[in-house]
C-alpha cells in the first residue's frame, strides 16, 4: 500500500526492517519484494545506481526462488504465476527506469521488452500500460516509429479491454475484462 501511495520514507523504513527480519526467516520471494521496494525508493531519490542494483537483486532472487520449486501444488502454481507475471514485471520496470536514467537506453528497451513479454496484463493492467508507455517513448526517441505505433495500439487495446478507455475507434466491441487476482482461490 505504501508503494501505491508513494510514501517512500515509510516504505523504506518498513523494507529495511523486513530485510533484517527475512534474513533470519529466509524466504526468497519476500526478499525479492523487499529489494523491489528498495529499488522504487532509490528511484524516488534519484539514486540510479542503487535502484539498478536493488532491481537486479530482486529479479535475481525471484529467478532463483522459482527455479527451486519443482512439482508445485495447484495453489503454489497460482502464486508462482503471480510472482513470474506481476512481481517480475515490477522489478524489470524499475530496472529499466534506472537504466534509462544512467544513459543505457538500449538496455532499458531490452528490459522493457522482457517485461512486456513476461508480464500478464490481467494481474495489473496499470503496470502493463506503464511498461508499454515507456517502451513506446523510447522507440519514438530512437526514431523507430513503426514499433512505437504498434505499441501505442497495444496500449490502447489494453486500456479499452480493462475499462480505462471508453472508445478506441472503429472496430469490434469487446466485453470489459476483469482484473484477475490469482491470490484468491476459485473455491
Amino acid at each position: 500500500m505504501l508503494h501505491r501511495l508513494k510514501h517512500w520514507r515509510e516504505l523504506e523504513l518498513v523494507a529495511q526492517k523486513a530485510l533484517v527480519l527475512h534474513q533470519t526467516h529466509y524466504d526468497q520471494f519476500r526478499q525479492a519484494r523487499i529489494h523491489g521496494f528498495l529499488a522504487e525508493v532509490a528511484l524516488s531519490k534519484s539514486l540510479w545506481v542503487e535502484a539498478k542494483q536493488a532491481a537486479w537483486q530482486a529479479r535475481s532472487l525471484l529467478s532463483d526462488a522459482t527455479e527451486t520449486i519443482s512439482n508445485p501444488s495447484p495453489e503454489q502454481s497460482v502464486l508462482l504465476d503471480l510472482e513470474r507475471s506481476f512481481h517480475r514485471g515490477w522489478y524489470l520496470f524499475s530496472l529499466a527506469k534506472a537504466q534509462e536514467q544512467l544513459g543505457q537506453v538500449s538496455e532499458a528497451i531490452a528490459t522493457l521488452e522482457t517485461a512486456r513479454n513476461q508480464t500478464k496484463a490481467q494481474y495489473d493492467p496499470e503496470l502493463y500500460i506503464q511498461i508499454l508507455t515507456n517502451l513506446r517513448e523510447y522507440y519514438f526517441q530512437q526514431g523507430q516509429y513503426l514499433n512505437a505505433f504498434h505499441i501505442k495500439q497495444e496500449r490502447q487495446a489494453i486500456e479499452s479491454k480493462f475499462g480505462f478507455r471508453a472508445f478506441i475507434g472503429a472496430g469490434r466491441l469487446q466485453p470489459k475484462q476483469q482484473i484477475a487476482n490469482p491470490a484468491l482461490s476459485s473455491a
